[in-house]
């Protein structure tokens, strides 16, 4: 199966739990935070419509876990006009940090050391954003797929651009700089396409609402030691999601608890980082020769829920939000837990968007929506936040829980 065509491989997924932030755009749709897509990361957020919240988070988890057991860390995604949103209420007791910062003097030689030069780091160049679309084939977008793959095993990983170099020309106090150019703007945009380059480890609070509504999560993500929590809770129940993986295909677990009915499933999820398709910034938005608008959504290895990654890994909310440079500009920055973020203000679809985005990171700490009227439509925030310090990611415990029968998929005889 081509890369491209694993979009086939969603058709039985109910098209209701294809939520917001990891739907790419459409040239000409109409969307909600990042909604237009057609492909699940992992899981979709309930319909507040409905009179009893399904799972918010790890409903579709497994299917989308099925979409990785084709080795590919990367979904074409195809334009889509359908929006759920999202309403419910929850409070829980507070994540606890681990920290563990001390540090062993060593004694000082007799004789001066020798002077060291660390040697000079490697960095990427800045792609300027390009609005114009290009126009690519199927086996164009193939062949990119495969470029993109070979140049990320090429350089063992991605490589960065110099985040320090461009918070000094443009966000620092007494930059001068005008912050709004193309440069400052492509700056930000690559960042939240890549966040997870940016950053080891995370562990927080957040809050997604709608329509006066609103659900409460806390998180905790360790790239390095491949590991993810998350806890949800609604106004109709609490749910967790732990994730354990490595390097290798098949040797990763994604178990979905539902804490109010006591149940839980523990599934494979075939998450492989070194598969991950790293592509140009301006590869990832185009359109076929059809018009068909298309976009491409990096493999989120952090396995969290759609509305935690949306503000930790908020790519398609900048594909689908900040992709046209002229309907958005930048304010100015504020301090958002002790974080420097930029502010942004813009229009989208007709309605008013806002977002507060970390400027050294990439992470969407704050976005809000509002119709022509002044309502609220769209609202997420990141209330708490702890990035590149030592977590202890929790463990799941099946104490006290009753095991669902798991879905066990067919392994490929090549893992």
């Amino acid at each position: 199966m081509k890369p491209l065509e694993i979009m086939d491989a969603l058709g039985d997924i109910p098209r209701d739990l294809v939520n917001d932030c990891f739907r790419a755009p459409a040239e000409t749709a109409d969307t909600k935070h990042g909604n237009e897509s057609t492909g699940i990361t992992r899981a979709a957020k309930p319909d507040h419509r409905s009179v009893k919240v399904p799972r918010p988070v790890t409903a579709a988890a497994l299917a989308a876990c099925m979409m990785f057991a084709a080795g590919v860390g990367l979904f074409l995604i195809r334009g889509d006009q359908e929006h759920e949103v999202l309403q419910s209420t929850a409070d829980s007791a507070a994540i606890p940090l681990t920290t563990d910062t001390a540090e062993t003097e060593q004694a000082v030689a007799v004789t001066e050391p020798a002077e060291t030069t660390a040697p000079p780091a490697v960095y990427a160049e800045l792609e300027l954003h390009e609005q114009e679309k290009q126009v690519h084939t199927w086996e164009e977008k193939d062949a990119l797929l495969n470029e993109a793959r070979e140049r990320y095993r090429q350089n063992g990983g991605p490589l960065l651009i110099d985040t320090g170099k461009y918070i000094a020309k443009y966000f620092a106090p007494d930059s001068g700089a005008d912050i709004n150019d193309l440069e400052a703007k492509s700056y930000l945009y690559h960042m939240m396409l890549n966040s997870i380059d940016y950053f080891s480890t995370a562990e927080g609070e957040m809050i997604y609402g709608i329509s006066g509504g609103q659900i409460i999560i806390r998180f905790q993500t360790d790239d390095t030691a491949h590991k993810s929590y998350e806890y949800e809770q609604s106004g109709e129940g609490a749910y967790e999601t732990y994730f354990s993986g490595s390097d290798e295909a098949f040797s990763s677990f994604l178990t979905n608890v539902d804490l109010t009915a006591g149940t839980y499933s523990r599934n494979f999820c075939s998450v492989d980082n070194q598969n991950d398709f790293i592509m140009r910034d301006n590869d990832r938005r185009s359109s076929l020769p059809d018009g068909t608008g298309l976009a491409f959504n990096r493999m989120d290895g952090m396995n969290l829920g759609i509305s935690c990654s949306c503000c930790l890994f908020p790519q398609s909310i900048a594909m689908s939000r900040l992709d046209d440079f002229d309907l958005w500009h930048i304010t100015g920055t504020e301090t958002v837990l002790g974080r420097n973020c930029a502010a942004i203000e813009g229009v989208h679809s007709g309605n008013a968007i806002s977002l507060l985005v970390d400027i050294g990171t990439g992470i969407l700490m704050k976005y809000e929506e509002r119709n022509a009227d002044g309502l609220q439509t769209d609202y997420s925030e990141v209330t708490a936040l702890t990035v590149d310090e030592p977590v202890s990611v929790r463990e799941f415990d099946p104490t006290g829980l009753t095991p669902e029968e798991p879905f066990a998929p067919q392994i490929p005889e090549n893992k």
